[in-house]
């Protein structure tokens, strides 16, 4: 359980520092003062982003931080209702919002890389601990 704290910890601090280097606009970033983000900025020209560059700035993070809630989530899982619904719901809340953020529901830019990213993502994971999740589902 230690060690997946650990993990899930460093994957959701790597998903937040690109955010902080490149993506200052969004909103967690607000309480944090400007002349401090802006020493450590990094400028990008997103009008001449290659799809590698559009993938590690806009994408990555989002795949990092489900990857961080997905591990934590699994530390935790255990063989009651609750904790299989907690975690059913992890897996299923990034596309739901993307969902939500197509439908005008909420504010966001709806994006097709990102529901690949996630799914490559879940992907990834199911299969490098899917003995351990079958046995926990069941």
């Amino acid at each position: 359980m230690f060690g997946k704290i650990c993990i899930s910890s460093t994957l959701l601090i790597a998903g937040t520092l690109i955010y902080v280097l490149f993506r200052q606009q969004v909103l967690f970033l607000t309480h944090i003062p400007s002349d401090l983000l802006a020493k450590i900025k990094i400028d990008i020209d997103y009008s001449n982003c290659t799809a590698v560059t559009y993938f590690l700035i806009f994408c990555l993070p989002d795949a990092l931080w489900y990857a961080a809630l997905l591990i934590f989530q699994s530390a935790l899982l255990e063989k009651n209702i609750t904790a299989k619904f907690i975690f059913i719901a992890s897996v299923l809340l990034p596309f739901i919002y993307e969902t939500m953020q197509k439908a005008s529901l909420i504010p966001g830019t709806f994006d097709w890389m990102d529901i690949f990213t996630y799914l490559l993502t879940l992907l990834i994971l199911f299969l490098c601990q899917k003995k351990h999740f079958y046995q926990l589902l069941h």
